[in-house]
């Protein structure tokens, strides 16, 4: 009654200063409800993979590179139920990913960083 599971799709993408960036994300995750399914404090433990490609551009020479990424985020936060199928919710925590990105280092965002999510979910 106080857990659930699910999983997320994620994809980024944009201008990273000095070249282009992709970001596809796909993460199982674990909840804990204190009040009952999608209400009260709440914490969750997420597992996945980051798939990012990118282009930079090195003295004129284009270089594309392509990298694939462990991650584990940990948040812990509130959630409101709207409805019978909407809940808001908000949580900080932390995430963190290998440290692989360091190989391109235009792009620095490996290791482990805070996270704020603001979240509007529906159930079913």
């Amino acid at each position: 009654k106080h857990l659930s599971g699910g999983i997320s799709l994620g994809i980024i993408r944009g201008d990273a200063g000095v070249g282009t960036m992709g970001v596809f994300s796909t993460m199982l995750s674990g909840n804990y409800y204190e009040k009952g399914p999608y209400e009260g404090w709440w914490g969750s433990v997420n597992v996945g993979i980051y798939r990012i490609t990118g282009r930079i551009n090195k003295m004129g020479i284009p270089w594309r590179y392509r990298f694939t990424s462990p991650t584990i985020l940990v948040t812990g936060g509130y959630r409101y139920k709207l409805n019978d199928h909407f809940n808001i919710g908000g949580a900080i925590g932390v995430q963190y990913m290998t440290r692989w990105m360091e190989l391109v280092p235009a792009f620095q965002f490996s290791g482990i960083k805070p996270v704020i999510i603001i979240d509007l979910g529906f159930n079913f």
